[in-house]
C-alpha cells in the first residue's frame, strides 16, 4: 500500500511540473535579408560630378537606373554583379558610374530626387533596373551606345563590348 502511494504522489507531482513548465522554445527566426539601400562605394550620384569625371578621364558614363530597397531585379543586380568581383575589377575601373536611385523605403532629399526624377524622364527608363552607357569606343561623349533592362545573365559581358 505505501508503495502505491509512493507511485501515486510521485506521479502526481510528475504531472503537475509538466503542467506549470515553459513552453517549449520556438525555432529561432532566420536573419533577415539585407537590402541594398546605399550607394556603391565608387559610385556617383551628382550627374555633373559624373560626367567631370568621364570627361576628365576619358572614360564611358555608366548610368544604374535602380530602386534599391524594393524592386527584386534591382536587389539581384547590386547582390550578384555590382557587389561582385567580376563587376569591380572589370568594368568599374573602366568607367564613370552614376547611381540613379528611387527607393521606396526611405526619402531621398528633395533635390537629388527631383535631379534622379529629370533623368529618368530624360532617357526614358519605364522599368528598373536600367543600365545605360553613354560614350566609350571613340563615341561621341554623351550619346547612349547601350541600354541594358533588367538582369541578363550576361550583364558583365556585355558591358565589356563597349567598355574597355
Amino acid at each position: 500500500m505505501t508503495k502505491r502511494l509512493l507511485f501515486t504522489n510521485i506521479a502526481l507531482l510528475f504531472c503537475s511540473l509538466t503542467m506549470f513548465a515553459a513552453p517549449p522554445k520556438k525555432k529561432p527566426e532566420p536573419p533577415k535579408r539585407i537590402l541594398a539601400v546605399d550607394t556603391p562605394n565608387d559610385w556617383l550620384t551628382d550627374l555633373a560630378a559624373a560626367e567631370a569625371q568621364a570627361k576628365s578621364t576619358g572614360m564611358p558614363l555608366l548610368i544604374l537606373f535602380t530602386c534599391s530597397d524594393a524592386d527584386p531585379a534591382s536587389i539581384k543586380l547590386r547582390t550578384t554583379v555590382i557587389d561582385k568581383g567580376m563587376f569591380k575589377n572589370l568594368i568599374a575601373p573602366r568607367a564613370a558610374k552614376l547611381y540613379v536611385d528611387f527607393p521606396k523605403k526611405r526619402k531621398l532629399q528633395p533635390q537629388e530626387l527631383k535631379a534622379n526624377n529629370q533623368l529618368k524622364a530624360k532617357y526614358k527608363v519605364t522599368q528598373f533596373p536600367t543600365t545605360i552607357v553613354l560614350g566609350g569606343q571613340g563615341k561621341k561623349e554623351g550619346k547612349e551606345v547601350m541600354r541594358i533592362v533588367g538582369v541578363p545573365g550576361d550583364f558583365v559581358r556585355r558591358l565589356q563590348r563597349v567598355i574597355r
